[in-house]
């Protein structure tokens, strides 16, 4: 029932970044899939919904995220974000193999994100693509899938993943 939120607060003298627990029935998934990326060992790959990608970058990164244009101030280099091809309606196969051939690239430190955003618009070939990625993924990286309808989501892929979107979002 508890997750954290980040807040950062700034005045003349100093920046802060705090932490607040905040509770949300029923989110007990997340905040245990949170432990898990911190922890030094592999994470299972998860369907998860955008904000709560956000929520998870905020946590890491100490800094509040609202937006994916806010990741552009931190300067992340271990976090990869894949969206539809601006002149494509959908998430395809050659944004896929491009996730796939990055998640060969290990981390100076930590642990490499990879968001696929708005990946329940993929294509039936770009999700097949990234089937042995989603079974064999490295321990060094983490896997967000962005969905909001997990129905578009093909039970090959369900079956290797965590799936956190919010039930009143599952449509």
């Amino acid at each position: 029932h508890i997750y954290w939120t980040c807040e950062k607060t700034k005045n003349h003298y100093t920046e802060s970044i705090f932490f607040t627990r905040k509770t949300i029935m029923g989110r007990e998934n997340l905040e245990t899939y949170i432990q898990s990326i911190q922890s030094k060992n592999g994470t299972t790959p998860a369907l998860i919904d955008e904000d709560d990608i956000l929520e998870i970058l905020s946590i890491i990164s100490w800094n509040q995220i609202l937006w994916y244009e806010d990741l552009a101030s931190i300067k992340m280099s271990s976090i990869f974000i894949y969206d539809i091809p601006e002149d494509k309606k959908e998430f395809n196969i050659e944004t896929a193999r491009k996730c796939i051939t990055d998640m060969e690239l290990r981390p100076y430190e930590w642990k490499n994100i990879f968001v696929l955003r708005h990946f329940d618009t993929a294509t039936i070939q770009a999700q097949n693509a990234l089937l042995k990625a989603l079974e064999e993924c490295p321990e060094y990286a983490i896997l967000l899938l962005e969905v909001a309808n997990t129905h578009a989501i093909l039970e090959t892929i369900q079956s290797r993943t965590i799936n956190l979107v919010k039930e009143y979002k599952n449509y």
